[in-house]
């Protein structure tokens, strides 16, 4: 087991070896069957590990007659056997047997394998005259190659230990056999002979040179050729040259989704510089230590976002003037300062520590990324991509360039769309869309959008960010005549590491990862940073060109987390945390964290950064967070606290301040004390399920409406604590569970509502008012109806952030 300390929990049996003078009329087995467990230190040599056994053993004899059926009773494991594996070891007489049933079999042989049997792995040694093994194993958990590749290494450390001795380190003892070895090397062979001596801007400015005139980018009702999007980002870069801007400096971006958005990150890298998204929708708090972290010296943003931003440190340079303080600057493109080892982008992701840290990466790693996937599927002037991804997302990075420098064309949706299955499908249908990233969670949510069907466009879906399910793969397949392909990669590497082509008629009913792309190494490793065998799980490390920089300011994280690499001098891996495993034929499997780490709808968390921001609440004595998923498909952050007079609702408002909305948990529960395990730690796995209290002045529905949109809340949060005035967020809703809700909606008042109106009037009597649909309204409401949709229309047209 890959964990902090590995234990083996196994039964041994013993022959009984009463005397008896005539055994011909005895029936049964005589033997005793005792579990016991052994604890694997990483400093235990082979000695300690081999006395532990025989202490554990010697104090266990007594007890050695006790029935197995009691042992079973009384197994704190409740119905799970004692043990799974089982071994018997015994002398000259039935080796004699055993090499009579082997026949020919036998000869010059000491290893077989043999399925069935009643447990996971049977192990039978016979002792004389030479040792022969004889694994058994059960064909619900392994098959014939498995129970081979487990003899073999059985061998291989066998015959280890006579030569390294009772001091060796236990762990150290190799047991990965040649095959495995060269077949580790063979996966990792990746090198590609690309020309990685180049930069973002000099691939974009060769794409202007052969398509001046193609369509590049569009957004709404505005368009840009090639040419005309490349002379704009000239001018801004020329002056953010004058600015001071140059290679390696961060520079800050914070738009909402618009032609301005790819304008501020173009026009950042011409100049030299690379680009750190500030979210607009984050906490001005939050903003003001990622600004202030980073150094940025300027802030590129769009005017009606000035209110949202911190004032302090940086310059503000407004995009979207009208007359911007670069229109008298050149069209023509500036010269190219920056290396292919220098900064591209950095982006901030959640932290353990209670403040987020920011990920850097450099040209080479996006160039070597974008050149394998125009090679892996060989994007043309006939597609269009969709830029949907939020730009704090790394995934985001491969939409904003891959297009444009292949002579595709970008599509900007949005702000907010996104989060809208229904505008996303009306946007694929207008725009003819080719190529769309979803994160699986999102992804389950479109194909249950009925328009999902008439999507005929789309060539292919990108997922990443989660583990993708196979029946979404199936579901998807089964609507649309599509590619699916399904990618992995974290935000320190230049995005995606690895790549999987997903196929209906696979057998395997986990999806994985797939193989590294171009250049790149996945290792799987244990504890000491050595290699484990095919089907054994350890942590993935990644290496090659597309391992990032490291972390802005944490000098220590970087140096704990990219280490130098033992299989290829001079080169770095980073240490994801994440537990995985080779699959025979060379593929990963992905298999969760080793730490408290979650995603959420794709965006990584750090549970330690919502803990640490909770307990400075003056109330809160003791924080734990968890993801939970109680109810099927909805996973959601739940928040326990031990503290004196904890206010709920003053605690949600401390964690909004400083917390991204996705962070903020949805659920908390105020506890008296936390349950302990026998460590003294935290028992997380005992932590009651939250439930949702019902409330004292919950507000009856005042209308019909009012009515039909409860009813739907209930059926979207799945419990019936709802009342007129209740918040939708605030009782259990999500940003994903809100899209199943406009859904709901739209069938109940057979009139599409959109995800955006639902994030403006969260309250169930905002909503009636804002559907406006009951027969017995009254002039007021008529009025206030219209107010409310104009409200709507003036903050579409002045494209204001989205609000929860």
């Amino acid at each position: 087991h890959y964990s902090q300390q590995p234990t083996l929990a196994f039964g041994t049996t013993r022959a009984g070896r009463h005397a008896i003078e005539d055994a011909s009329n005895i029936i049964g087995l005589l033997i005793n069957t005792v579990p016991f467990v052994v604890t694997l230190g990483s400093e235990d040599t082979l000695g300690d590990l081999l006395a532990k056994m025989r202490a554990e053993q010697q104090a266990l004899r007594p007890l050695e007659t006790t029935p197995l059926v009691d042992i079973q009773a009384a197994s704190s494991l409740g119905t799970t056997p004692a043990f799974d594996n089982i071994v018997m070891y015994d002398e000259a007489t039935l080796n004699t047997r055993m090499a009579e049933r082997l026949g020919d079999r036998a000869e010059g042989r000491r290893f077989d394998y043999y399925g069935q049997t009643n447990f996971d792995l049977t192990l039978l040694a016979y002792a004389e005259p030479e040792l022969l093994l004889r694994l058994e194993y059960s064909n619900a958990r392994y098959d014939e190659v498995a129970a081979r590749r487990i003899l073999r290494q059985l061998e291989k450390l066998l015959q280890g230990f006579p030569a390294a001795g009772s001091t060796t380190q236990a762990v150290a003892i190799d047991y990965l056999v040649d095959e495995e070895k060269q077949n580790l090397e063979v996966w990792n062979a990746t090198d590609v002979d690309w020309d990685l001596d180049t930069t973002l801007m000099a691939l974009f400015e060769q794409q202007v040179e052969r398509t001046p005139d193609a369509p590049a980018i569009a957004y709404k009702e505005e368009a840009l050729s090639y040419r005309a999007f490349n002379a704009r980002v000239n001018q801004l870069a020329h002056y953010l040259r004058k600015e001071g801007v140059k290679p390696d400096q961060l520079v800050g971006l914070a738009v909402e989704r618009s032609i301005e958005m790819e304008l501020g990150i173009y026009g950042i890298i011409k100049a030299g510089g690379a680009f750190v998204p500030l979210d607009p929708e984050l906490p001005k708090d939050r903003l003001a230590f990622m600004a202030e972290d980073a150094g940025v010296p300027l802030i590129l943003t769009q005017r009606h976002l000035v209110d949202c931003l911190p004032t302090d440190g940086a310059r503000m340079i407004i995009l979207d003037d009208s007359d911007p303080a670069w229109a008298d600057q050149p069209e023509d493109n500036p010269t190219i300062v920056t290396r292919p080892d220098q900064l591209a982008y950095a982006l901030f992701t959640s932290g353990s520590t209670g403040t987020p840290k920011c990920a850097m990466n450099e040209h080479c790693g996006i160039v070597n990324r974008i050149l394998w996937m125009q090679d892996a599927f060989k994007l043309d002037a006939s597609d269009t991509v969709l830029q949907k991804t939020p730009y704090s997302f790394d995934v985001s990075v491969w939409e904003h360039f891959w297009p444009l420098q292949v002579g595709a064309r970008l599509v900007m949706a949005e702000p907010g769309g996104h989060r809208d299955p229904s505008y996303l499908a009306d946007v694929i249908n207008a725009e003819k869309v080719t190529t769309i990233h979803f994160v699986p969670s999102m992804l389950q949510l479109f194909v249950e959008e009925p328009k999902v069907a008439t999507c005929t466009s789309i060539r292919r879906f990108v997922a990443s960010g989660e583990a993708l399910p196979r029946e979404l793969q199936d579901r998807l397949f089964a609507q649309l005549d599509t590619e699916l392909h399904n990618l992995y990669g974290p935000t320190e590497a230049a995005i995606d590491v690895t790549w999987w082509a997903c196929d209906a008629k696979s057998p395997l009913n986990a999806i994985p990862i797939g193989r590294a792309i171009a250049n790149t190494q996945i290792h799987i490793l244990d504890k000491q940073c050595r290699p484990v065998p095919p089907g054994v799980a350890g942590e993935l490390f990644i290496g090659g060109i597309q391992v990032g920089r490291g972390y802005l300011n944490r000098d220590e994280l970087t140096a704990d987390r990219f280490i130098d690499d033992p299989f290829r001098p001079g080169g770095r891996l980073y240490k994801t945390g994440d537990l995985a495993r080779f699959m025979p034929d060379g593929n990963v499997e992905y298999l969760g964290r080793l730490d408290h780490q979650v995603k959420v709808r794709g965006l990584r968390i750090e549970l330690g950064e919502i803990e640490a921001v909770v307990s400075q609440h003056d109330a809160v004595r003791e924080v734990v967070v968890v993801a939970r998923e109680d109810r099927p498909g909805q996973q959601m952050l739940v928040g326990y606290v031990v503290g004196d007079g904890v206010d709920i609702d003053d605690l949600r408002r401390h964690a909004g301040k400083v917390l991204a909305d996705y962070m903020v948990p949805a659920e908390w529960v105020v506890m008296d004390a936390f349950p302990l395990n026998t460590s003294g730690k935290v028992d997380r796995k005992k932590l009651p399920a939250p439930a949702l209290a019902p409330k004292r002045d919950l507000l009856e529905p005042a209308s019909n409406v009012e009515m039909r949109i409860v009813a739907a809340w209930k059926q979207v949060l799945q419990h019936d604590e709802i009342g007129a005035r209740d918040t939708f967020f605030e009782v259990g809703g999500t940003s994903l569970s809100v899209i199943r809700l406009a859904h709901r909606l739209s069938e109940a008042f057979e009139r599409e509502v959109r995800v955006g109106d639902l994030l403006r009037f969260t309250t169930v009597a905002q909503q009636a008012q804002f559907l406006d649909v009951s027969a017995d309204r009254t002039d007021s409401s008529v009025e206030a109806g219209v107010a409310i949709a104009r409200q709507q229309r003036d903050a579409r047209a002045k494209r204001r952030r989205v609000q929860r």
